[in-house]
């Protein structure tokens, strides 16, 4: 079961489809999935944003501001620059192992030529909605949501 409300959503014909959520009860905590065909998703470890006083407040993570792939075969993940946290972005390889084992590595940048986000947040709706929406493809990613891809219904 998904945990939060869907934030991103990504899909590569080479890689499956990744989907961000975001936790809000008691401070903001990020999760990252990963479903090979968009029917069974597994949690993936996301890496950790640098905080800029490491004793700020503990209950409090950066916000994710991009989610994109490349044509290598890499994952990317940017946070959000804040008040408690430096932005960044982080790498990491979508091989056999993934999504179980994942190693991050911090990169500078995100390639220019990354697929980044296609859906934003106001394209998520819950599932109670999905017969009435006219105004694009959806895809279910839980039990609560759905995501609205833009374009004409096929």
């Amino acid at each position: 079961m998904l945990a939060g409300v869907p934030v991103l959503f990504l899909h590569s014909s080479r890689l499956g489809y990744f989907l961000t959520s975001e936790w809000q009860v008691e401070g903001p905590i990020n999760f990252l999935y990963h479903s090979a065909a968009g029917e069974i998703w597994t949690s993936v470890d996301l890496p950790e944003a640098e905080r800029k006083d490491p004793d700020g407040n503990c209950c409090y993570v950066a916000s994710i501001r991009r989610l994109c792939v490349d044509e290598a075969g890499s994952v990317f993940v940017a946070y959000q620059e804040s008040d408690q946290f430096y932005g960044g972005a982080w790498s990491a390889k979508v091989d056999e192992s993934f999504p179980e084992n994942v190693n991050w590595a911090q990169v500078p940048v995100v390639p220019d030529n990354a697929n980044c986000d296609v859906v934003a947040p106001s394209d998520f709706v819950p599932r109670s909605l999905l017969k009435k929406s006219r105004d694009g493809a959806l895809f279910e990613v839980s039990a609560e949501w759905a995501v609205r891809i833009p374009g004409p219904i096929k």
